[in-house]
Formats: C-alpha cells, structure tokens, sequence
C-alpha cells in the first residue's frame, strides 16, 4: 500500500514537471520526442493532448492543465485502455516553483477518467507498466528524493467510470459516474481528512458469477483522522449508502509494516423493512416510493484483525428481518410474513473458519408459501452444507401483488422441495450414503408472454429429481412460438460444481420437430430487408463437460433451412465438438466433425472437417460469404457440387473466419457447372472473339485444393468446356488477386468470323517467335489470368502442343509483369516531375510528412473513440443480458430488462459524446497540421 502511494507521488510529480516545463521550454515536434521518450521507458503507449498554465485563474497558485491523457495496453493487454483522462488539473504554489523544497500542489481536479484495471488468470495485471529493470526503491524515505508536498485543500474526481475486472480472482466491480471530494492538509504529521460528495451513479460488484451488489447508487462521507508519520488512520462520524439503505461505521485502520491492522463496526442506523427492499433491483426500481411496507430491519457487522497474504482479519455480518410485508398500492395482495435470520462470520487467520447461517428465510406471496435454510461450514476446505428448500408458486398470482407491464402475461405452477446435508468430502470419495440429497423440482403449464416476447413460451412439463450422484431430468417439454423442444438426462456432480467448483458434467438427449433460431435473435431480418443476421462471439464455459445426442426435424437459421439434423455434441473444456453431425441443407446434406473453441474469448478458433454432397452453388454462395472467398468464381456460377475439406482458422468478433489464418484444404467436383458473366471468361471471350466464353458449360470437374498463406492453391485438373478440353492450375488470394495458367485444345470449327482473324494473329505473333504453326483440327491455346476477379488481366498464346502453350503462357506472363513495371516506371517519374514544378522536392517532403502524421494521429484518435465507444456499448448490452440472465423469476426478470434498458441508453449517450469529441479533436489536428504545411511550402518554416 505505501508503495502504492509512492508511485502515485511520483506520477503526480512527473505529470506536473512535464506541465510546466512543456508549455515553456519545447515547442513542435520536440514535444512528440517528449512522448516517443516516456513510451520508451513504460510498458504501455502513453499519449496526450492540449496543454495549458495560468497564472491568474487560482492567483498566487499557478494552475496547469492537461488534457485527453490516455494510457494504452501492449502485448498480453493489446489495445486495451487503461486509463484515458479527459482533463487532468493542478493548482500549485507559485512561490515552490522557484524554491528548493519542492512543489507544494493545492489542488488536483480529474474531469471523466475511465479506468480498466484487469487482471488475466495468470495475474498478469495491466496497471504493471514499469519495465522490470526499472524497480521503484521500496526504501525511498527521504523527502527531497522526491521532492514535491501535498497541502492539499482539494482533490476532486468528477464522472468517472472505473471497472476492475480480476480474472485470476473471478472478481468484477463497475463504477458508473463515479465523483468524489477529498481535502487534508498533506504536509502535516497529523492532519484530519475530509471525504464528501462521494456518490456512484451504479455499482456492480460481482464475485465468481453472482452480483453481490447490482446496480445501486452509493453515497459516503467520512471524517479520517490521519497520523501520516505512522500511517495510522481513525474513522468518525461516517455514513455509507446503497440506494436507501444507511450505514454507518467508525473504526481504525493501520500499516504499520507489510500487514493491514483493520478494527471496524457498522450497522443500519434504520429498523424499517424498506430500506433493505431497496437492495433488491426488481423492487426498486417499480414504484419504490409507492411502496408500502412493515416489518423491522437489524443490520450490523465488524471487521478486526489483520490482514496480508497468510491472514485475514475476523468479520462479522448479522442481518435479521421480522414480520416484513411490502404492497404495491394498486394492486389486491402483499407480500406477507417475511423473516430472515442471517449470520456470516469468521474469528480471523484462515478464510475456512467462515461460518454461513442463514436460520430462517420465510415468505408468502400472496397465498404462496416459501421456505429456506442453509448452514455452510469450512467452505474452503471441505464445504459441510446444511440447506432444504421448499416452496409451491401459482404464477398467475404474481400479478396480485407485483406490478407487471401490459401485455405481459405469466401462468403455470412451480413447486420445489429439496433437502442436502453432508460433507463434499462423501461424494468426492463416492461415499453417497454419508450425504443426504434429495427432492425434486417440478414445472407445470408454465406460459409466458410479452411485449419484448410475444410469441411466448410455454413449458407443458419439466420435472427434476435430485440424489447425490447426480440430478436427474426426466422430462422437459417447452414451445418458444412454433417452435418446440423436450429433453431427458442427468447432471452429475451439481453440489461439487455449486459449492467447490468442481467440474460439472451430465448427458443429454434433445429432440425437436421444429426450431426457429431467429426468435432468439435481437435483429431478426423482416421481410422488408435483406440484411444478414449478425453474429457475435459465445463464450463456451470452461468447468462443464455435457453430452448431447440431438435430433432436430428442422432448423431455421435467417433464411437457412437445416433439416434431419442428428447428431453428438459436447462441450467441455471451453470447446464445442460436433461428432457425425448429420445434416441435410441448401438442397443437398453436409457431415461436419470439428470443434469451436474460446480459449481466448477475444479469438475464437474452428478445425472443421465437413463432407458435402450436392450442394446448390447459388444458394451456397448467397448464405455463406466465406464461400465467395475461398471460391469467388461461384458467384457467377450454378448447378451443384460435391466437397470434402478440412478447415482450421481464428473468428472475429461476428464469428466470421479470419481469412489470412485460414489454413487445411481438400477437394471439389461437380458434374456440371453453368458459369456466366464471369469477368475473366468474359475477357477471354473478348480477346478470342468467341462468345461460346461468355457462359461457359463445364462438364465431369475434380478440383484439389489448399489454403496457404491467404490463398487457395488449386492443382491442375482436367475439364470440359463444350466440345474443348482445358487444363487448368493457379492460385487465387483472400485479397480478390488471381494468378491462372489454362492450356486449351479447342476444335478449329469452333474459330469462325471474327474468330478466324483472331487466330491469323495468333499466328503471326508466333511466327514472330520463330515459331511455325499451322492450325489443325484442333488449335492448342494458352490463357494466363492474373489481376484481381473483378479487373482481370488476360495474356493468351499458341503453340503446337498443350505444353508448349502453357510454357508460353508463363513466357506472357513475364512480359505482362515487364509491361506493367514499365507503365508504373513511367507513371512515377511523370509524378515526380510534377512535384519538381511546384516546389523542391524537400520542402514538399516535409509538407507530406507533418500532414501524413497529423492524419495519422487522427485516425488513431477516431479508431480508439470508437473502440473505445463500441466497448461501452457492448459492455451496456452484455451487462443488461447479464443482469436479465442472472436475475430468477419473472418479476426479477422484468425489473432487470427495465434497468438494462436503462443502462443501455445511458451507455450510447456517453459513447456517442465520446466518438463526438474525438472527432473533433482528429478534424483540428489536421486542419492545423494542413497549415503549417502550407507555411512549410512557402518557406516560412
């Protein structure tokens, strides 16, 4: 922690040196040298923008500012920002400027940070971005080393946005619109702190997948005695609040080593049952204020001890609610006889001495009686658990005593009655008659249907039985709209996976007559558009290792239509395998084994081995773009087509194939191909006058292929075009770059008209090689495409024999590349010359560079804005999913859709502002950089 505070004093002091110096001593360019240097010594790239010093604004303080201060990841946090400041302000002592005592600092004002501290698995932590070999001295105690104070009268953080997301401790907090005050008088040993107008719009705190705290508003004012010489801190007169629930705390807080020495006792200054309502996101958020309610509320907690990395300190946490009933005003019934008797506690030393007792969790909602109890002892160790649940739901009530939205409708009964007691111990070493788990979980005639849902869901039947080996489903019958779905199977190790993390597994048979994925989908194309579903990455979970065996009569997916689709699947490990995954699709069938795996979330790998059979090209090639990549040509072609291949390549964000990683190959063949209008085909046509190119009708086609390096290697294969035959070999790129050699034998009745001329000239072009060819009955020709797809360049030859066509085709092809570097030789020197006529050729180069710079600056400005904008808008969605997923129940789930609305239009105004402002910042640096060219080319600078 002090060296925490340390590197802090020091950053503030290299932020204010370059503030003052900056402005005063460099100018132009030196102050990019600036930059180059800090990134030099930090493991991160760090950038800033305008800067400013007053002498007047805080007289006799001089004040600096700095603005748009960003802190970027590299390596293993690519692209990631940590921190981005859009201004950063200090009030400074005009006198310790000139002194030898250091810069005494008044103020320090931070205006919209956003800060992303994250922590991969391997503890990797992006905030570490001081290079190894430069270790910060944990001894530094002499105050002219680092020669700055702080009297501060003011320290002010206005609506930041701060998440740290820990990977290794599965830990995730978010602060929304984050402010707070700070003033002390630093300089002091003894000084009094003062904490105010600290609010958090909303925080998030989730720990190993459950939010603890979601999405409330905090509020705190603290008063700190601080003895700065010994670091030891006292806390009085202090108040906490999430939503309307109070705190307050007092206690004391000391380093005086290594270890953290921690005594503090908080408690709810409020009885009332409503305060702790508020904690609850699906009441809160619903008429909260209409709300009536009785019942009383006992909430208290301590912390005392030490704390370091062999020790944690005791704590304790006593919640007790009586007699609790809450009622919405305009609605008939209430919730009624809510008792809860929680105690959490731990003397201290070892995170296994925790004790969870919660005695009593009763309630009745509206005639519907539920009932709970758990007790969880050495929870690290060896979880000891003592926990039932029963209860029985009418969801028709619900809508008696919780206010739903029009059009929402919710029926069905829900009933539970489940028992454990045991130690994890007995079913880790199979000794199941040492672990009582049993009950049942039952789902009867369940509908539900709304606005954002209207074609509903129902689930006829589900019913779970528990034991301790496993859970076992015995039947599942649900109807989202048309389509249907049931299943069977068992779960094993569920208590392993809920209390230990062990690893989850089961086995599963699924049946379907009818599913229509696109009901699921937030976009789903109307009829009115063409526009294709829009994919994004699933996370497959890395502890669960289920077997599925499905049979789906048909799929419906955009406007692909699967039927017959049997086959396994399993997910374990991250990754989903498809074993014989039999389907029948786009008028022909496919057998697809491979995996899809999210080790790294950010890029999702594929190794797919697909066996195709009759597929039609034209509606191939319309569902699947990756198909117009690997085989471009198609698009101009129809008939069907035979494949087997093997394909391995990284996904992007739309789980599309990243083309450039693409790698595997296989085979290709068709009995016959109509291709018409194919530009190539079409140039060829041109060239020999024969329109018999122009749609082209290839007979018996067997293709080997490979994908290398970005492109699709094809051997050479024989084929029919008509009554002609032609072998054809190459490669083609993901980039639309085509590089084709094709020898022909075309019969000479073919050549005719205009045809004829064409083949005298070629003839007279190879008498001008020195070669003597009379056309026969039948006339060798030679074809080198190269160019791109659309815009291909076409050489053709003759020769006596094929391979001496395709000898001379390579020979055409050199002369093509020689043609075409001469042209671009040619074009090269005339732009030079053209440059030299208007001004030297200095002057002009750095003109171009001080633009091509500032144009490179704001892109880089306008690419991370909108990463950056993109991030806040998917994180908003993801957070808003999350927060519907994770609440239970159609009440909570309702409340959550609402705040998740919410929260996503709060997110797009914020993102939009942000891409806004970047914009305008990238638009100045040009315009600027364009006038200072300008000065450049007139030889004022």
């Amino acid at each position: 922690m002090k060296k925490f505070f340390k590197i802090t004093g020091i950053t503030i002091a290299v932020l204010l040196a370059l503030m003052i110096i900056l402005p005063i001593v460099f100018k132009g360019k030196i102050v990019e040298q600036i930059k180059i240097a800090i990134n030099e010594n930090v493991n991160a790239e760090v950038d800033f923008g305008t800067f400013r010093i007053s002498f007047f604004r805080n007289f006799p303080d001089v004040s600096f500012r700095l603005n748009d201060l960003s802190v970027v990841g590299v390596d293993h946090f690519q692209g990631d920002t940590l921190a981005s400041v859009k201004s950063f302000f200090i009030s400074v002592n005009l006198r310790s400027l000139f002194g030898d005592e250091g810069y005494e600092i008044k103020s320090i004002r931070v205006d919209n940070p956003r800060i992303m501290a994250k922590v991969l698995k391997d503890g990797r932590a992006n905030w570490d971005i001081v290079p190894e070999d430069e270790p910060i001295d944990d001894e530094i105690t002499d105050t002219e080393d680092v020669a700055f104070k702080i009297a501060l009268r003011r320290f002010q953080i206005n609506n930041g946005y701060v998440v740290y997301d820990d990977r290794e401790m599965d830990m995730y907090a978010r602060l929304v619109n984050f402010n707070h005050t700070l003033s002390g008088d630093f300089t002091a040993d003894f000084t009094s702190i003062a904490i105010r107008n600290t609010t958090i719009e909303s925080l998030l705190v989730r720990f190993e997948g459950i939010p603890y705290i979601n999405g409330v508003f905090a509020e705190l004012t603290a008063d700190i005695d601080a003895d700065l010489n010994n670091f030891e801190f006292t806390f009085r007169d202090n108040s906490f609040r999430l939503n309307d629930l109070s705190m307050v705390f007092d206690g004391t807080f000391a380093m005086p080593g290594d270890d953290m020495v921690m005594d503090f006792t908080f408690a709810s200054p409020r009885t009332d049952f409503k305060a702790f309502l508020s904690m609850i996101p699906a009441i809160y958020t619903a008429d909260f204020e209409g709300l009536q309610t009785s019942g009383t509320l006992a909430f208290n907690g301590f912390v005392k001890g030490i704390y370091n990395e062999d020790n944690i300190p005791g704590f304790g946490v006593s919640i007790d609610v009586d007699n609790g009933m809450f009622q919405y005003p305009d609605l008939p019934a209430a919730v009624t006889d809510v008792f809860i008797r929680t105690k959490i506690e731990n003397p201290g030393g070892d995170a296994d001495f925790t004790v969870v007792d919660v005695s009593r969790f009763s309630l009745n909602m509206a005639g519907n009686q539920v009932e709970a109890r758990l007790n969880l002892k050495t929870p690290v160790s060896d979880p000891q658990i003592d926990a039932f649940l029963k209860g029985k739901m009418d969801l028709s009530k619900v809508r008696d005593f919780y206010p739903m939205e029009e059009g929402e409708a919710l029926s069905g009964i829900i009933e539970s009655d489940m028992t454990a007691k045991g130690r994890m111990s007995s079913i880790e070493n199979e000794r199941y008659n040492e672990f009582v788990f049993t009950g049942n979980f039952l789902v009867n005639g369940l509908n539900y249907t709304s606005e954002f849902f209207p074609q509903g869901i129902e689930i006829a039947s589900a019913e779970m039985n528990f034991s301790p080996r496993f859970a076992d489903l015995r039947n599942f019958s649900m109807k989202i709209g048309d389509s249907d779905l049931s299943a069977s199977g068992r779960i094993d190790n569920i208590l392993g996976y809920a209390l230990s993390d062990e690893l989850l597994t089961g086995r599963f048979e699924t049946r379907s007559n009818y599913f229509n994925l696109n009901q699921f989908m937030d976009d789903e194309p109307t009829p009115d558009t063409e526009e294709p579903l829009e994919l994004s990455v699933i996370e497959v979970p890395e502890n669960i290792d289920f077997n599925l065996q499905s049979r789906f009569g048909k799929i419906v997916f955009g406007d692909l239509e699967i039927t017959n689709a049997t086959g396994a699947i399993r997910v374990a490990d991250q990754t989903v395998s498809m074993n014989n995954l039999r389907m029948e699709l786009l008028g022909g069938s496919m057998t697809l084994n491979g995996s899809y795996a999210t080790h790294d979330i950010t890029r999702p790998v594929i190794d797919f081995d697909m066996n195709i059979s009759r597929f039609d090209i034209a509606q191939t090639f319309t569902t699947f773009n990756t198909f117009a990549a690997i085989a471009p040509i198609g698009e101009r072609a129809s008939g069907r087509f035979n494949a087997g291949f093997r394909m391995q390549s990284a996904l992007d964000e739309k789980l599309e194939p990243i083309l450039t990683s693409l790698a595997g190959g296989g085979t290709f063949s068709s009995a016959a191909i109509t291709i018409e209008n194919s530009p190539a085909l079409v140039g060829l046509a041109d060239q020999l006058r024969m329109d018999m190119f122009r749609q082209v009708n290839v007979r018996d086609v067997n293709v080997n292929f490979a994908f290398i390096d970005g492109r699709v290697e094809v051997q050479p294969f024989d084929l029919n075009i008509g009554r002609s035959q032609a072998t054809l070999s190459g490669n083609h790129g993901f980039d639309q770059t085509i590089n084709y050699l094709m020898g022909m034998a075309i019969p000479r009745a073919e050549f005719g008209g205009a045809a004829n001329q064409v083949l005298d000239n070629l003839v007279s072009q190879a008498a001008g090689r020195g070669l003597a060819i009379t056309p026969s009955e039948t006339v060798n020709v030679g074809v080198a495409f190269t160019g791109t797809v659309n815009e291909p360049r076409i050489s053709v030859s003759l020769a006596e024999t094929a391979g001496e066509a395709r000898q001379q085709v390579m020979d055409a092809i050199e002369d093509a590349v020689r043609d075409v570097v001469d042209e671009t030789r040619e074009r090269v020197e005339d732009a030079v010359d053209d440059v030299r006529e208007q001004v030297s050729e200095e002057l002009q180069r750095r003109a171009n560079q001080v633009v091509a710079e500032a144009e490179r600056q704001a892109q880089t400005i306008r690419r991370e804005a909108k990463s950056t904008a993109d991030a806040i808008r998917k994180e908003a969605r993801e957070q808003a999913k999350n927060l519907e997923n994770e609440a239970s129940g159609t009440i909570a789930k309702a409340a959550a859709r609402r705040t998740g609305e919410q929260m996503i239009k709060s997110a797009d105004e914020r993102a939009a502002n942000l891409e806004k402002e970047a914009d305008e910042r990238a638009t100045r640096i040009v315009r600027e950089a364009n006038q200072q060219a300008d000065r450049i080319r007139a030889g004022e600078e």
